[in-house]
């Protein structure tokens, strides 16, 4: 059986619209375009966009930066221990000159720099339209269990769930994929994986979140997508350690920036112990 394997997570930058950026006479970059903060030394550097990569990428630049706004449109300030140099704001409403930036809650800021951490719009325009995948508000559809392509099971797009532990969920998709190919395990029919792809999306947004989140698997959503797996392919369970690990890490990069200089242990027993 021929096959392929594709996500393309994150080769598209997503760039939003910002009223007036034509006016703006300082320089923007998308997170994508990112390798060093050598070129903001000494600049205002505004950074749209407080998720994982967002938080890292203005902690880097405020190193050398000499103000960094870390603006997003998150209800509450992030609990982090930011360096001074970093402030939170808002998201922003619109520029109104060479480099003044009009946040939504009115406030106004000047920065040289715009930094786009505004994640990534799945596109797979090298497949044929006869394909027929598509990924309206970013939901790439049709697909059984976030993997199979309904109508042809051999397409697999392998690592497009978010808020997870990435080689995990890509080991157990590909251990799935796998034992798909080689018949260990059987599928549903094509009809029944379409059936099932759009009840599990309809579900997803009758529960009130936005479509665009549907690929989003935190926590227990993540642990029972891979229990799931495991049953269906007769793989071992996620070790409860992991799970532990997990929720220590967590939990310690919402209150400190320096949560990557965890040390952990894992006992004989099982037990995780860390310290700083």
């Amino acid at each position: 059986m021929n096959w392929r394997n594709s996500s393309r997570r994150y080769s598209t930058p997503m760039v939003p619209p910002i009223l007036g950026i034509e006016r703006y006479k300082g320089h923007v970059m998308h997170s994508h375009n990112y390798r060093t903060a050598h070129c903001f030394t000494g600049e205002a550097v505004l950074v749209l966009g407080a998720g994982p990569s967002g938080i890292d990428i203005a902690l880097e630049i405020a190193t050398v930066a000499e103000r960094v706004y870390l603006c997003h449109d998150q209800p509450k300030p992030l609990t982090k221990d930011f360096p001074p140099v970093i402030c939170q704001e808002n998201g922003i409403l619109r520029i109104d000159g060479d480099h003044t930036v009009v946040l939504k809650n009115g406030k106004i800021v000047s920065a040289t720099w715009i930094v786009l951490c505004t994640g990534y719009k799945l596109t797979y325009g090298f497949l044929s339209e006869g394909c027929r995948v598509t990924t309206d508000e970013n939901v790439v559809f049709p697909l059984y269990k976030h993997i199979f392509h309904a109508d042809f099971p051999s397409l697999a797009f392998i690592g497009l769930p978010m808020r997870v532990i990435p080689f995990i969920i890509m080991d157990y998709q590909n251990r799935f994929f796998l034992s798909a190919l080689e018949g260990s395990v059987k599928l549903p029919s094509c009809e029944a994986m379409k059936q099932q792809a759009a009840k599990d999306l309809a579900k997803h947004v009758s529960s009130g979140l936005a479509k665009r989140h549907f690929h989003c698997l935190p926590k227990m959503k993540m642990w029972n997508y891979l229990e799931d797996i495991a049953n269906i392919c007769g793989l071992p369970k996620v070790p409860q350690y992991v799970k532990d690990l997990y929720d220590i890490t967590s939990k310690e990069r919402e209150c400190k920036c320096q949560y990557k200089d965890i040390k952990i242990r894992i006992l004989p027993d099982g037990t995780v112990r860390y310290s700083y």
